[in-house]
Formats: C-alpha cells, sequence, structure tokens
C-alpha cells in the first residue's frame, strides 16, 4: 500500500471517496430501516414515475430488486475506487472490496429481520454482492482504461 506517502490531493480524494461510500452505505441502511409499509408506497411512487417513463409495465418486486442491484452496484463503485486510492492498482485490495460489499449486504438483511413488516433473504443478499461485484468490475475497467490512456499519452510525450 502506498497510502503512507500520499500526497495531500491524493489523501484528500481518499478522504472523499471514504465519505460518499459511508454515505451510500448509510442510504442502504436507512432503506433497510423504513417499515414496510413506507418502503411500499416509495417503491410504488417509483414504479408509477417509470411506468410513466418507459412503454412498458414494471411491478413493484421488479422495481425492488432494481433497486437493491443499483445501489449496490453503487456502492461496489465507489468502494472500489476508494481502495483504489491507497493501492494505487486497478486490482489492488480485491479481498477488501469484496468482503466491504458482501458484509454490507448481509448487515442490511440483517437489520430488516428487526423492522417491521420486513424479512431479511438470501437471496436478496446474493443479489446486493451480484450489484457490487458489477460496480466493482466497471470502476476497475474504467481504471484500467484510464491508466492505458495515461501510458499511452506519456510514450507520445517521449516519457516512459
Amino acid at each position: 500500500m502506498k497510502s503512507l506517502h500520499m500526497s495531500k490531493k491524493d489523501k484528500l480524494k481518499a478522504i472523499i471517496l471514504i465519505i460518499l461510500t459511508l454515505c451510500v452505505v448509510a442510504f442502504i441502511f436507512m432503506h433497510s430501516l423504513t417499515p414496510a409499509t413506507l418502503s411500499a408506497e416509495e417503491s410504488g411512487a417509483v414504479t408509477d414515475w417509470l411506468t410513466n417513463l418507459i412503454p412498458f409495465q414494471l411491478t413493484d418486486h421488479i422495481v425492488r430488486k432494481m433497486a437493491h442491484f443499483t445501489e449496490y452496484s453503487v456502492l461496489g463503485f465507489l468502494t472500489s475506487f476508494t481502495v483504489y486510492s491507497f493501492f494505487k492498482k486497478p486490482t489492488g485490495g480485491i479481498f477488501i472490496k469484496l468482503f466491504v460489499t458482501l458484509f454490507t449486504a448481509v448487515i442490511d438483511e440483517t437489520i430488516q429481520l428487526n423492522v417491521p413488516g420486513r424479512s431479511g433473504q438470501v437471496t436478496d443478499v446474493l443479489l446486493d454482492f451480484s450489484g457490487a461485484v458489477t460496480g466493482i468490475i466497471v470502476s476497475t475497467l474504467l481504471i484500467l482504461i484510464y491508466l492505458l490512456y495515461k501510458k499511452g499519452k506519456e510514450m507520445k510525450n517521449g516519457r516512459n
């Protein structure tokens, strides 16, 4: 890990990424703490909005599952960039990325066990984790593309 030798600019980037990642976790946990009746109202409103936006019918169930996948994709994406800010290697800290996102999914579903009308589901943990892995893959690919672009630019300018 190169974090001990980070510039002030890199430390600031890392802090911002940590804060953003924690905000996503807080967002996820806040939704898990929402009682079933309020959660159903929220997803119903989103379903209605999406149905007006796209030419085919969506069910509340599909919208809820898409929301799970999407929020965990964002978590995986941000977690990946956060870990990259310390390791400076696209695949560095892969087990940290996977552990953080899977642990968050397990805690998320465990929280729901104690919320009126909600239940924790192993299938939701798997869906959440697959969203996180998707976010990790997308961010890793973006980092690799950026590094290849940067290397090509340096080679073009005569620096190896």
